[in-house]
């Protein structure tokens, strides 16, 4: 993109170099804080959304940072916490009563549980998170949660 002359511009400021600002948003299932120190001056103001990230994960996220990392010698990442929650919710379910696969399919798409590691606290009607991702931005050298409002996403195409 830089040598198309377009950077990335955190908004309402003009880009460092010569050329076009523009906004950023990269999904990533495997987000690298590292990415700040080898692409941080292209990526500045960039948002990447971010499902879990073990260095920002607070509540039982941290909790399940500090026992994986303790167990494996190394932090969790996104798959690793699917995973844990996936096994929490199936069991969760389970003890309350669900004993065949029709029953445990009927009845997991509503289980929610406040020990859950991810970003979400349950599954909706369609099977999907109740809160899939967290979005980060790149701000300097480092990452920090993003807090946007709805009245500054941009849905043109």
């Amino acid at each position: 993109l830089a040598v198309a002359g377009l950077w990335c511009t955190p908004p309402g400021e003009a880009p460092k170099e010569a050329g076009r600002a523009i906004s950023g948003m990269a999904p990533s299932i495997a987000f690298d804080h590292t990415l700040a120190v080898s692409s941080g001056r292209y990526l500045q103001g960039a948002f990447f959304s971010v499902p879990f990230d073990a260095q920002t994960a607070t509540g039982e996220g941290q909790k399940f940072v500090r026992r994986f990392s303790a167990q494996f010698g190394e932090p969790p990442n996104a798959f690793s916490v699917f995973a844990y929650d996936a096994y929490k919710l199936v069991r969760k379910a389970i003890d309350g009563g669900d004993n065949t696969r029709a029953s445990l399919a009927l009845n997991l798409w509503h289980a929610q549980s406040n020990e859950l590691a991810g970003p979400s606290t349950g599954l909706l009607p369609d099977r999907e998170a109740q809160r899939a991702t967290r979005i980060m931005e790149l701000k300097g050298d480092h990452f920090e949660v993003a807090h946007i409002e709805a009245e500054h996403i941009d849905e043109t195409p």
